[in-house]
């Protein structure tokens, strides 16, 4: 008899099969120790992942065949990282990490994320190889290999923003009704803020629009064009043109320009948005 299980199954539903041979029995309570029973979201740093022979032998048969099934570890364990996201551990054909182990590495991994490089945030945490999808159509998920073993963060859910949006002229910007009107703090989600030089350092918001979202690494590419020009930009929003070649942004007004708040627009009927707010 050949037990099967949906994609996303979790730990408390593998608790209510029935086992009706000792073989299976075996295996379902393999899998209960290998990726549930966690109790806290910030493990002791010197549990280490299950050796790959050991992984492999929670999966013998069927599961080995057939990976891609998913357990959600933020069940027992809590969301982690700023957006407060799921941790999801993915089977793989080398089997599937412990719950407690990839608890261990995202949280490094968010606690140093101001030292990851390039566009997709890449950052070595206990051998683990962890990037994020920061794309303009990234999800903000951050993804961890190695040894064939493999875990994910989910995708940030964005704070929605009013309806109704202020801009540095003084006038407003109605949105559409229903568009998505997401944003995401790349500076909660990276660690990295921007600024004048010699100046407070703001976070940086890849604006979401009915169009989409900029993405955070062209947000950040952005705005740090615009603090190295400010200081000839035009009038007293010291407005610069030609960013990134089609991006143009200026200081808000008052009092929020003073707090460091710069909106940037890109040109044209489908052009994206950014913008800084006072770091949290």
């Amino acid at each position: 008899m050949k037990i099967t299980t949906d994609e996303g199954l979790n730990v408390m539903r593998i608790k209510s099969l029935k086992v009706l041979t000792v073989g299976f029995a075996v295996t379902a309570g393999a899998l209960l120790s290998a990726c549930s029973g966690q109790e806290t979201a910030a493990p002791a740093p010197t549990v280490n992942v299950a050796p790959k022979n050991q992984t492999q032998g929670l999966h013998s048969g069927e599961a080995k065949n057939s990976p891609g099934k998913q357990v959600n570890c933020s069940t027992n364990g809590g969301k982690v990282g700023p957006h407060n996201v799921d941790l999801i551990a993915v089977e793989t054909d080398n089997g599937i990490v412990g719950c407690t182990e990839a608890f261990t590495v995202i949280t490094e991994y968010f606690e140093n994320a101001g030292k990851s490089e390039g566009t997709g945030r890449h950052l070595e945490v206990r051998g683990w190889q962890c990037s994020a999808d920061t794309g303009a159509q990234g999800t903000g998920s951050i993804g961890c290999d190695k040894d064939g073993l493999s875990f994910h963060t989910s995708a940030v859910q964005p704070t929605k923003k009013k309806a109704e949006d202020t801009r540095s002229d003084g006038g407003k910007v109605d949105k559409p009704a229903g568009s998505p009107a997401d944003d995401v703090n790349c500076s909660q989600l990276f660690g990295e803020r921007v600024g004048p030089a010699g100046g407070k350092k703001v976070d940086v918001i890849a604006n979401g629009t009915e169009n989409g979202n900029p993405g955070c690494d062209k947000a950040v590419s952005v705005l740090k064009e615009y603090f190295t020009k400010a200081p000839h930009g035009e009038g007293p929003g010291r407005r610069v043109l030609g960013i990134q070649g089609n991006w143009s942004c200026a200081k808000a007004a008052e009092p929020e320009g003073s707090q460091g708040v710069v909106y940037c627009g890109e040109d044209g009927p489908d052009g994206m948005r950014a913008e800084t707010a006072p770091a949290k």
